[in-house]
C-alpha cells in the first residue's frame, strides 16, 4: 500500500445502525441553514431528521413545526449530511479521483462536530472511520488541528483518543517547533501519558503497514460511540 493511492478497508462496525422505518418518508420539513449570501434552503423528510438526530427529533416533537433555521452551520457541511442520510454514504459515485477520497481532513471534522452536536451518532462513527481511512492514505499529520479539535470535544473523547494514540504512535515530532505556540496544553499531558503506557520515546516513528494492521484491531471498540448498546 502506497501513502496516497488506496482507501485502507476497516472491519465493519461491530453494531449495525437502524434503517430508518418506513414511516420515515411522509413529509417534509424546510432546513434553513447558514445566512445571508451564504444561506440556502433544503427540504429533508421528518422522519429522517428525527431518526438519525436527537437534535432534531426534539425538535420535531412538536408537529407544526415545519421549518429549522441553522445560521450557523454550513450549508455545504449540511448538504452532506443530508446526501449522507439518505445514502448512508458520505459522497456521490464518480467523485472519487485515482482512490482519493474527495473530503479534506477539515471537512471532515466539520462534519464530525456538527454530528456531535446534533446527537446524529451514526455520523460521528462514519466521520471516524473517514478521518482514519484520510490520514492513513494521505499518510500526513494531523497536529495542526489539535487546537480545534481539544476546543470542541471533551476529555477521553473517541477523537482525542485517536488523535493522541495516532500522533504518539506515528509522528515523527519534526513538526513540533513550527505548532508549539499553538499546541493545547492537555493534548501535550494526553500525548506524554500515551508514550508512557506504549513505553516508546518521542519520534521513534512507525512501519506504516503494521501501524495500520494493528489499528484496524479493535478499531470499532476504540473509536466509535454506540449509547447505551456499548
Amino acid at each position: 500500500m502506497t501513502a496516497k493511492d488506496t482507501t485502507v478497508e476497516v472491519p465493519a462496525c461491530i453494531y449495525a445502525d437502524a434503517a430508518p422505518p418506513q414511516c420515515s418518508f411522509d413529509s417534509l420539513v424546510i432546513v434553513i441553514v447558514g445566512r445571508a449570501h451564504n444561506k440556502k434552503e433544503f427540504q429533508v423528510h421528518r422522519g429522517l431528521l428525527s431518526h438519525y438526530s436527537i437534535f432534531f427529533e426534539h425538535i420535531l416533537r412538536d408537529k407544526s413545526e415545519n421549518e429549522i433555521a441553522m445560521p450557523a452551520e454550513d450549508p455545504e457541511v449540511f448538504d452532506t449530511i443530508t446526501y449522507w442520510m439518505y445514502t448512508s454514504r458520505l459522497w456521490g459515485p464518480g467523485t472519487i479521483k485515482d482512490g482519493k477520497i474527495p473530503l479534506t481532513v477539515a471537512r471532515i471534522l466539520q462534519l464530525y462536530f456538527f454530528a456531535g452536536a446534533k446527537g446524529i451518532e451514526a455520523l460521528q462513527n462514519a466521520t471516524m472511520t473517514l478521518l482514519y481511512q484520510k490520514i492513513v492514505q494521505d499518510w500526513e499529520t494531523p497536529i495542526q488541528f489539535a487546537s480545534i479539535i481539544y476546543a470542541r470535544t471533551v476529555p477521553d473523547s473517541p477523537l482525542r483518543r485517536f488523535l493522541v494514540d495516532f500522533m504518539a504512535e506515528a509522528w515523527s515530532f519534526s513538526t513540533l517547533e513550527t505548532y508549539r505556540t499553538t499546541i493545547p496544553k492537555d493534548f501535550l499531558i494526553d500525548l506524554l501519558i500515551a508514550l508512557t503506557r506504549l513505553r516508546k520515546a518521542p519520534g521513534i516513528g512507525v512501519v506504516k503497514a503494521k501501524w495500520v494492521q494493528d489499528s484496524n484491531k479493535g478499531f470499532c471498540e476504540k473509536y466509535h460511540s454506540h449509547g447505551e448498546q456499548a
